[in-house]
């Protein structure tokens, strides 16, 4: 009985030996390759494309936005009173006026303004500005379509009360009107001798 097991059983030599000469285990089979060359690796950080964050995104948004909006602005700003000659620069944007108020030299370039492109001037997008009496006395007279301005806000002498001056209110300023032409028309022939003097060389 011990001679048949002997017999039988391969010794430890020959077994490494018979799976080593196993060429099934030598040469994988075709489906194994598919299997590894289909499972996923992992990808090294450099080879990782990076997706942008969404602070970046906006940001970008906001910059697009703002080129497509400022040449836009200064278009329609341009075509507000495009018919009235003046500064180039004053036509789009108040940084003109504001540049000279910094240097106190608006009031003399508006004067020579009128005097390059004629009354009356433009001197911001929707600004105008005229020295011709008889355009004055148009806005000025009764009935006239002409509204007063913001400039008109900062005359006030107080600043939590409107006066005939400063009102930009067109019924409020008709009724303030109407209560001192009273003492308006018996004042004139105290201060006539005083101003037209004055007003003559003008």
């Amino acid at each position: 009985m011990h001679h048949s097991i002997a017999a039988s059983t391969p010794s430890k030599a020959h077994a490494v030996k018979g799976i080593q000469g196993n060429s099934s285990l030598n040469d994988p089979s075709p489906a194994l390759l598919q299997l590894y060359s289909s499972t996923p690796q992992p990808q090294s950080p450099q080879s990782e494309q990076k997706m942008p964050t969404p602070s970046l995104t906006l940001l970008n948004l906001l910059l697009t936005l703002l080129a497509l909006y400022v040449p836009l602005h200064l278009y329609l700003n341009h075509r507000k009173l495009s018919q009235f000659p003046g500064p180039p620069f004053a036509t789009t944007s108040r940084l003109w006026m504001f540049y000279h108020s910094l240097s106190a030299r608006l009031p003399a370039v508006q004067i020579a303004a009128l005097a390059k492109y004629g009354s009356p001037a433009r001197i911001g997008p929707d600004l105008l500005i005229s020295d011709d009496p008889d355009l004055v006395r148009h806005q000025n007279a009764a009935g006239s379509k002409w509204t007063r301005s913001g400039w008109y806000e900062g005359v006030k002498l107080d600043p939590r009360q409107e006066s005939v001056f400063s009102t930009r209110d067109e019924r409020l300023h008709a009724e303030l009107k109407a209560k001192e032409n009273g003492a308006v028309c018996l004042a004139i022939p105290f201060y006539q001798p005083h101003t037209s003097p004055q007003m003559r060389p003008l």
